[in-house]
C-alpha cells in the first residue's frame, strides 16, 4: 500500500514540475519530460509547485520569529546596574567523578540541566542523570550513568542536546551522529549519521529545535532541518569566514548566531534573514577564537580565544547593524600567566556576576568579577591535564552559590 501511496505522489509531483514548467514558459523542456516519464500530454499551466515551496518557506520564518518572541530572556549582566566585587562570593565545589574509558574530549549539558554527557577519545558517549550525581556522597563507587554510546569510531569533538532532551548529536572528523535518548537499546546507536568531510569543531540547537548549526574545519559553517537532517548554508558567500570555524551560538531569543573562525574573527547573522549582519575583527590579532557564549539578556557575547584571553563585546552596539559599526569591547579577562598556545573556553556564572575561564597552566581555572574584572586567585583545579574548555549548570546553583560544573580536558 505505501508503494502505491509513494507512486502516485511522485506522479503528482512529476505533474506539478511540469506545470510550472509551462507556466514559466520552458514548453520544450516539459515536452521533454512528457515524454521520458510516460505522462499524459494534458498537464496545464499552473503555479501550484510554487505556491506551495512559498507556503512552506513562509511556515517557517513565522515559526522562527515566534520562537525568537516566545524566548524570555533572564535580565543577567547588566553593566548600568552598580555592583559592588567585593561582595560576589562564587564557591565550587567538586561534586564527584565518574570513570571513562578515554580521556574525555567534550561534554555538555541538557537545556533544563537534568543531562549531562561527556564524550571521549576513544569515541565513546555517557549520559549522566545530573541531580542524581548531586545527591551521590564524593569518592563513592555509585553509579549515575543513563546510558552509553559506543558506535562511534573516532575521538568525538562536540556534542548538543535537542531543546527537550531526547536527542544528542555528536560529531566527530567522520561527521555527525544523531542518537534518540528515549530508545531501549543499550549500548545505543545513532538513528542517523551524516557523513562531513571536514570534522567537527562545534554544534549547537536553535532554541526551537528546528534547525541545528555546526561548525567544521571548513570556512563555511553548516545548518541542519531537524526534521529531515539535510545540510545547508547561508547564500551570503561573500561574509562567510576565511579560516576554519571554531564555534557556533544562538542567542536565547533564536533571532541571532554568532560564528567563530581560527583568523579570530567573530560573524553575527540574521537567522530568519540568513545574511551577515556584522563582522569583528582585530580583538584576538589573528588569534583563533575557541568559544562563544551570549549572556541571558542577549545583551553581551563572550568571546574566548587562544592566549586564555576573553572578551566581553556589547551586543547592543553590534545590533546597529546599519551602520555596520563593530562590536565595542566592554571588558578584557587577561590570566594572570597568558601564552598565545593555551586554550580559553570561557563562560558565565550562574547569576552572570563571575566569568570563568581555563588559562594555561594545567588544571587551574581562572575566575574573574564580569564587571570590575577583579580576578581571583586559581578557585579550581581538577588535576595535571591542560583544560580545554568549562561549563557551568546555571539550573542547579543554590543560594550560597555552590555550582555544579562539568569540565573537560585534554592532554
Amino acid at each position: 500500500m505505501e508503494t502505491i501511496i509513494d507512486l502516485r505522489l511522485q506522479k503528482k509531483l512529476y505533474r506539478m514540475i511540469i506545470s510550472q514548467l509551462k507556466l514559466d514558459g520552458y514548453h520544450r523542456v516539459a515536452l521533454e519530460l512528457i515524454r521520458s516519464l510516460d505522462i499524459s500530454s494534458d498537464v496545464g499551466p499552473s503555479s501550484e509547485l510554487l505556491d506551495m515551496l512559498t507556503e512552506h518557506d513562509n511556515k517557517t520564518s513565522q515559526q522562527l520569529q515566534l520562537a525568537s518572541s516566545i524566548s524570555s530572556p533572564g535580565v543577567g549582566l547588566q553593566f548600568k546596574k552598580e555592583v559592588n566585587s567585593s561582595d560576589v562570593c562564587v564557591i565550587y565545589e567538586e561534586k564527584g567523578s565518574a570513570p571513562n574509558t578515554g580521556e574525555c574530549s567534550c561534554a555538555t549539558f541538557s537545556k533544563d540541566g537534568l543531562l549531562a554527557a561527556v564524550g571521549c577519545q576513544d569515541g565513546s558517549i555517557r549520559v549522566y542523570d545530573v541531580p542524581a550525581s548531586l545527591k551521590v556522597e564524593k569518592d563513592t563507587t555509585t553509579n549515575t550513568m543513563l546510558c552509553k554510546m559506543m558506535d562511534m569510531c573516532a575521538p568525538v569533538e562536540a556534542m548538543a542536546f535537542h531543546p527537550d532532551g531526547q536527542i544528542l548529536v555528536a560529531g566527530s572528523s567522520l561527521g555527525l551522529s544523531v542518537y534518540d535518548l528515549t530508545s531501549n537499546i543499550e549500548p545505543k546507536t545513532n538513528i542517523r549519521h551524516l557523513e562531513d568531510p571536514y570534522q567537527v569543531n562545534a554544534l549547537q540547537f536553535h532554541p526551537s529545535g528546528m534547525y541545528l548549526a555546526v561548525a567544521t574545519m571548513h570556512p563555511h559553517f553548516r545548518m541542519y532541518d531537524t526534521k529531515l537532517w539535510n545540510c545547508f548554508t547561508f547564500a551570503d558567500d561573500t561574509n562567510q569566514h576565511t579560516a576554519p570555524v571554531t564555534a557556533v551560538q544562538y542567542n536565547h531569543s533564536g533571532s541571532l548566531l554568532a560564528t567563530a573562525c581560527k583568523a579570530g574573527v567573530v560573524k553575527i547573522w540574521d537567522v530568519v534573514e540568513c545574511v551577515c549582519l556584522n563582522s569583528i575583527e582585530d580583538n584576538f590579532v589573528g588569534a583563533a577564537c575557541t568559544s562563544l557564549m551570549f549572556s541571558s539578556s542577549d545583551d553581551y557575547l563572550l568571546v574566548g580565544g587562544m592566549g586564555s584571553l576573553s572578551l566581553l563585546l556589547d551586543m547592543t552596539t553590534v545590533s546597529h547593524f546599519f551602520q555596520r559599526s563593530p562590536g565595542s569591547v566592554m571588558s578584557r579577562y587577561i590570566p594572570h600567566a597568558p601564552t598565545i598556545e593555551s586554550q580559553c573556553g570561557a563562560c558565565f556564572g550562574a547569576d552572570e556576576t563571575s566569568v570563568a575561564a581555563c588559562t594555561a597552566v594545567p588544571g587551574e581555572v581562572q575566575l574573574w568579577h564580569a564587571q570590575s574584572v577583579r580576578f581571583s586567585t586559581p578557585f579550581l583545579n581538577v588535576g595535571s591535564l591542560l583544560l580545554e574548555s568549562i561549563q557551568v549548570n546555571v539550573k542547579f546553583s543554590n543560594t550560597q552559590d555552590v555550582l555544579s560544573e562539568l569540565t573537560y580536558y585534554i592532554d
